[in-house]
């Protein structure tokens, strides 16, 4: 709560600084953005869980970063780990078919690279994330005339205690374990998912997947299911990287094994990180803890840009402003235990 504020009070105050001289200040010159969605429409799968970026909004970011720093791949990330000159490594978690409609042409039109992290379970519509599936509950759910008959059908046959109230709440707050009952309530509001899946088909093919990297993009693995590693033991964890890894490389024949963590590498202690290192299970590995140090060093962290409408101009210098705080304190750089 306190660090939300805080982030807060200095995107309101961003406009006071320079982007290059907080670059210069931090000795930062690689910046890491990712996003999942860029559409112009309130895609009814993602739109309850976080805001959705327009097409002119992911147009302003793309100036705003191209002003203040130059494009690379993640070839260039690999090799220059300190470059002189301020960049920026793009990269899209998710694997949505966005990217494939909207993004990438977007990007071939600008020259830009990036990165893709799918998620292999649901490659080719095969399945549905369960936040994604929280987001349909929640919009079916809006549009019931009286929503007390069906919460108090739900709560008869699941023994459950929800009401009004907090029915939102209750299914914005569940988790990778209990995501069955999702699954179990999804009939009481006409859903079907894998009718959903077929006819919107929010997740590139595999098709798609190759047009992409004969386009020149990368492609890594996000996990199979998309859980939250800290919840996860560490044998369920080795497995979902392991599996998602070789799906792509039988698929795909990718140059690297990259993988973005799902949700956050927070609470991921060093057992994980020896382990896929060790035996060579990825080669780099990507966070989500935004502007800070790592101290693996086959590990980027990347700061995300989803989950606010806000511009990216303010969004960047206000993490720049925040890491120049944390290194006064030396709160800058990630220790696993």
């Amino acid at each position: 709560m306190i660090k939300s504020v805080f982030i807060s009070f200095l995107q309101n105050i961003s406009f006071a600084f320079n982007t290059k001289k907080l670059i210069e200040h931090s000795k930062q010159t690689v910046f890491m953005p990712f996003y999942h969605s860029i559409n112009n429409e309130q895609l009814p799968h993602i739109k309850n869980i976080y805001p959705i970026r327009s097409k002119k909004l992911f147009l302003n970011d793309l100036d705003f970063f191209t002003r203040n720093f130059s494009p690379v791949d993640l070839n260039f990330i690999i090799k220059n780990r300190k470059p002189e000159k301020p960049v920026f490594y793009l990269s899209f978690d998710d694997g949505l078919s966005e990217i494939y409609n909207i993004i990438a042409p977007i990007l071939l039109k600008k020259g830009i690279p990036a990165s893709f992290f799918i998620n292999t379970d649901f490659v080719d519509n095969k399945n549905l994330f369960f936040r994604y599936k929280a987001s349909l509950i929640i919009e079916e759910y809006n549009k019931l005339p009286n929503k007390t008959i069906i919460i108090n059908q739900i709560n008869k046959q699941y023994n459950l205690n929800i009401n009004t109230d907090n029915f939102i709440r209750y299914i914005k707050t569940i988790n990778y374990s209990d995501k069955d009952i999702l699954d179990k309530i999804a009939p009481f509001f006409d859903l079907d998912f894998n009718n959903y899946l077929q006819t919107k088909k929010p997740y590139l093919t595999s098709n798609q997947i190759k047009e992409l990297i004969k386009k020149g993009f990368t492609i890594g693995s996000h996990s199979c299911s998309h859980p939250e590693y800290r919840f996860i033991d560490l044998k369920t964890q080795i497995s979902e990287t392991q599996k998602s890894i070789n799906f792509i490389n039988r698929n795909f024949n990718v140059e690297h094994k990259i993988f973005s963590f799902p949700f956050t590498d927070f609470g991921v202690n060093k057992a994980f990180f020896d382990y896929i290192y060790n035996n060579k299970i990825i080669d780099y590995s990507f966070g989500a803890a935004g502007l800070k140090l790592d101290s693996y060093d086959n590990h980027f962290q990347r700061f995300s840009i989803d989950g606010t409408l806000k511009s990216a101009d303010k969004l960047v210098k206000a993490e720049y402003l925040y890491f120049l705080t944390k290194k006064l304190f030396n709160k800058n750089k990630i220790y696993r235990n």
